[in-house]
């Protein structure tokens, strides 16, 4: 009997050790699975990416999509910010320098010379919309770049004097255009400043507009536009010089249409157009608080950029 138990735990034993060798030699290929696995997510996720750049730069693209342009081409501004959010600081860089080139070099009588003479008025408009909205897809595409991409141009063509030099330059200058004209002076500086999401976001949009404007070689930063028959039009789209007084101005103004709301020590001047709606006093007097604190930090917040130009 004792005989038959010894031979029994032997088997086990030894069926044990077999099964143990099995998960030891399984877990001795695990970084090579582990690793394919990674290596197939990566391409999957790689071209997820690329679907994306082509499926927005063609929507950005489309006529349809570029009828309103003035003052804010609001139809652009969707597909633009997800190519733009999509797009490597590499891409980014080589695809506003091919359509700048596309805008500058591409002329009306290069793509038709049988209009020798100039007659046909409707080519001759339609021609020049397109570059205009060609224009304002750049505008929208630099405007929307993350910040980190931004930097990364910044690094690698500017401080390190990369190929694309002068193009990152002129996407500097897009991006301010952008967010001066389109994102606050068309949009929410035409009207007082009515919630602290407004102003939250105005501080945001000017932040942007104030870090190019410190930048050290802020006096290079421009973009020339040629590429128009129109030759006013060439004027307006060009930026000679980046105006660095713009981020303060606009800083000022902001500040300024706090004030329906808040007066400059951050406390709410008229909360009951605000705060009130929930019937519940204990809430509102939480939201009241709260926003009466963001307001508070919003206007430290302006006066402290202020402040760095003043000095």
């Amino acid at each position: 009997m004792m005989k038959k138990l010894v031979l029994i735990a032997a088997a086990v034993a030894l069926t044990a050790c077999g099964q143990i060798k099995n998960i030891m030699d399984g877990t001795e290929h695990l970084p090579d699975q582990i690793a394919e696995t990674n290596r197939g997510m990566a391409q999957t996720n790689e071209s997820i990416r690329l679907q994306k750049l082509a499926v927005s730069l063609d929507h950005l693209m489309q006529e349809e999509n570029q009828m309103f342009l003035s003052p804010i081409p609001g139809d652009m501004m969707g597909p633009g910010k997800l190519l733009a959010e999509t797009l490597t600081a590499e891409e980014a860089v080589k695809l506003i320098y091919v359509k700048m080139v596309n805008i500058n070099e591409n002329t009306y009588r290069d793509q038709y010379p049988e209009d020798e003479e100039l007659k046909n008025a409707e080519q001759m408009r339609r021609f020049e919309r397109s570059k205009l909205a060609l224009f304002y897809s750049l505008q929208i595409v630099a405007g929307f770049l993350p910040d980190h991409v931004v930097q990364e141009i910044i690094h690698t063509e500017v401080m390190r004097g990369g190929r694309y030099f002068d193009t990152a330059l002129q996407i500097l200058s897009l991006r301010s255009s952008f967010y001066d004209k389109v994102m606050l002076k068309a949009s929410l500086l035409k009207d007082k400043l009515k919630t602290v999401g407004m102003v939250t976001t105005a501080i945001e949009y000017n932040e942007k507009i104030d870090f190019i404007a410190k930048l050290k070689f802020a006096p290079w930063i421009g973009i020339k536009i040629t590429g128009f028959m129109n030759q006013e039009m060439n004027a307006a789209m060009s930026v000679e010089k980046l105006d660095i007084a713009i981020a303060k101005n606009n800083w000022e103004i902001i500040l300024d249409r706090v004030t329906p709301i808040a007066d400059h020590t951050g406390a709410m001047v008229n909360p009951v157009e605000l705060v009130g709606v929930s019937g519940d006093p204990a809430a509102d007097a939480a939201e009241m608080a709260r926003q009466q604190e963001v307001l508070r930090q919003s206007i430290l917040k302006i006066q402290s950029h202020l402040t760095t130009w003043a000095n």
